[in-house]
């Protein structure tokens, strides 16, 4: 196959809106060299003379000298030549191909801060391809340099190498310092083949699709700004809308991420449908295609105001051009195949502003017992034709485990309380495979919140706390220890076994088990509902927050951990409860003797609080009486007098409470 095939190839399947696959040949490289050289840029001309020097380089001159020198090279720029600070360098024929590592640096031009000013301009048009990088360029560096106009190729293209990274670069645009300014490309950056390219921080509009991984695996696209200015302002998108379709990120390999946590995320708008006959092309914000297409991880980023959909997992025929099938219903149990295993998507069925967040309900049905990061977005530009969104601001996750039935539900609160707009959600696999988003969730307007800070319907006057939504107004930590008649403990928090002393439902956590008590309700992500007052939902006598740590089920009495799970034998904190009794069954740090913070230096506290089964923290026969009618009579049996919780009540629990006693008979603190 021949040049002139592929670069025929590319303008067919521009028309139609795809990315081609093409493999070009590689030149060989130069006469070895002992040494890493550096070639400085210092014309603008595109003249080739043989020679790269102080006295004339060009940069077709500092590319072919790269290649001739075995190594890794750095291509710097010191332009001095011609008005102002932007420096043109304009080619009228392709440029040779980079076939040897080489950092060709745009930021050592003098002149750059954050903005490339040098751009590499294809005279209009010459059908060719600007930087390629091929055969031995593997772990090369493109950086801070403005490519454009090259109308009927692709700006920048990897084909077939590996560890690149390209970052800071603007890709059909530049900036003459009155703002930026579209001049876009035929494509934006392009990777075929090979992979593990780090893609980061560069902004780029184009004809066609912004970012292609063609056959390509294990890339990072970070950070990037797509189809918009650098300011997020529109510009020229991706795809000439009414002529040319594009996707922003389009995806046929396994393994990319594109985002990420924090700031990582890109910013994707503007991807350009095309009507061909009776059929749509393009148009999608990130589009992934291909059976064999897996574990492309899509977190954190910005997706809106594409004609399509946000994200589409689609066709099967390897190509994310020119057709993308949109929107792939959820199936039972997830079982069908395809890009990315058509991950099924969450669904919301609740968005309610609560003060100064956003509470968010839904569930997710999917692969049985299995853990998934679930993604929300706040669609405020609002929702695609199909119902379902593009994700304009990311505002956080949660992890969830499905069941035996593959459902898990979920209650999540998000940061913000902007009312009348939408949130969706996507779900992400333990192998990283992500999905499409979900339906929009219109967010319903807040409660009555006249004098209501935090929109529970308590008056802020009569409000115990103003900070969180709690229309029960509980006023005391729930005790998980069972104090049924006749041993009743009081009700103040100062005198409750096992309390934290903080006395209000402001402590998030009001049974102390470890778990916060909007997580109880929905069962530790997913394996049943658990009750915010009850530390021990199925009576196991090991801690909801425990099993829900080691993984098995708080409401069933039969799926409990093994005891060692939980530590040793040893008392840590000489507090008379060994550490696996604190951390099991009490929930407290075994090497700190005071884990509820009421009195910080009492090294026998916890084991004190334990030892005070009626719940006033004082030690004495009251407490020995109700052993040993626990012990002579079962009818009076209760979980508190079972100190060191190896389900029998006898002498080892006797003797704990015994060795608390004291004349003063108050717990130490």
């Amino acid at each position: 196959m021949t040049d002139a095939w592929f670069r025929a190839t590319k303008v067919t399947l521009l028309v139609l809106g795809a990315i081609a696959v093409c493999l070009a040949a590689a030149a060989s490289p130069g006469p070895p060299s002992a040494f890493a050289a550096t070639f400085t840029v210092n014309s603008t001309a595109d003249t080739y003379d043989g020679v790269c020097d102080g006295t004339n380089c060009t940069l077709r001159e500092s590319i072919t000298a790269a290649n001739a020198n075995v190594g890794l090279d750095t291509i710097s720029f010191n332009i001095t030549a011609g008005p102002g600070t932007l420096k043109t360098i304009t080619i009228a024929s392709e440029l040779p191909d980079v076939t040897d590592p080489v950092i060709l640096d745009g930021t050592t031009q003098p002149g750059f801060t954050s903005i490339p000013v040098v751009r590499v301009r294809a005279s209009a048009p010459i059908g060719s391809d600007g930087i390629v990088l091929n055969g031995g360029a593997s772990g090369s560096t493109v950086r801070g340099l403005s490519l454009t106009n090259f109308v009927l190729g692709d700006p920048l293209w990897l084909d077939g190498v590996t560890g690149v990274t390209v970052e800071g670069n603007y890709i059909g645009l530049y900036d003459a310092g009155a703002g930026a300014v579209a001049e876009v490309n035929g494509s934006g950056i392009v990777a075929s083949a090979g992979g593990s390219h780090r893609i980061t921080s560069n902004v780029v509009n184009s004809y066609s699709t912004c970012v292609s991984l063609v056959d390509s695996n294990g890339n990072i696209v970070r950070r990037n700004i797509l189809g918009l200015s650098p300011s997020g302002a529109p510009l020229g998108g991706c795809g000439e809308n009414g002529v040319n379709p594009g996707f922003g990120i389009g995806i046929v390999g396994t393994d990319n991420i594109i985002g990420g946590p924090a700031d990582d995320g890109n910013l994707i708008a503007l991807a350009n449908e095309t009507f061909v006959g009776f059929e749509i092309y393009g148009g999608v914000g990130i589009a992934v295609a291909g059976s064999l297409s897996a574990r492309n991880r899509i977190r954190g980023n910005s997706v809106l105001a594409n004609d399509r959909l946000g994200i589409d997992l689609g066709n099967t025929n390897g190509t994310f051009g020119p057709l993308m099938d949109g929107l792939t219903a959820n199936d039972a149990m997830d079982a069908d195949a395809g890009a990315n295993g058509l991950q099924n998507y969450p669904t919301l069925s609740t968005a309610r502003v609560y003060g100064s967040s956003t509470v968010l309900i839904g569930a997710l049905h999917s692969v049985p017992n299995q853990q998934f990061a679930i993604d929300f977005y706040h669609a405020v530009s609002g929702c695609d034709p199909s119902a379902h969104g593009e994700g304009d601001e990311y505002g956080g996750s949660i992890v969830v485990t499905t069941d035996g039935a593959g459902d898990a539900s979920f209650t999540a609160t998000m940061p913000g309380s902007v009312y009348f707009t939408s949130w969706v959600a996507t779900a992400t696999d333990a192998l990283g495979n992500t999905s499409e988003f979900s339906e929009c969730r219109f967010v319903l307007a807040p409660f009555v919140c006249v004098d209501d800070v935090d929109c529970d319907t308590v008056l802020d006057a009569t409000d115990n706390c103003l900070d969180m939504y709690n229309p029960d107004q509980l006023t005391s930590d729930r005790n998980f220890i069972d104090h049924s008649p006749p041993y009743m403990a009081s009700v103040d928090d100062k005198t409750r076994a096992r309390s934290d002393a903080l006395g209000d439902v402001c402590d998030p956590d009001d049974d102390n088990d470890g778990l916060v008590d909007g997580a109880e309700f929905d069962g530790c992500n997913g394996s049943g509902a658990l009750s915010a007052i009850s530390a021990d939902t199925d009576a196991d006598r090991f801690l909801d927050g425990v099993e829900c740590t080691l993984s098995t089920d708080p409401t069933s009495f039969v799926s409990k951990p093994a005891v060692t799970a939980c530590g040793s034998t040893a008392d840590v904190d000489g507090d008379k409860l060994t550490e696996r009794i604190e951390v099991c069954f009490y929930g407290t740090d075994p090497a700190n003797g005071d884990t509820d913070g009421d009195k910080a230096t009492d090294g026998a506290k916890d084991g004190c609080e334990a030892a005070s089964l009626n719940g006033d923290r004082i030690v004495n026969v009251a407490d020995m009486g109700m052993l040993a009618t626990a012990i002579s009579n079962p009818a009076f049996r209760v979980v508190s007098v079972d100190v060191n919780k190896d389900g029998v009540w006898n002498p080892a629990d006797q003797g704990l409470v015994a060795s608390f006693i004291s004349p003063a008979g108050q717990c130490p603190g």
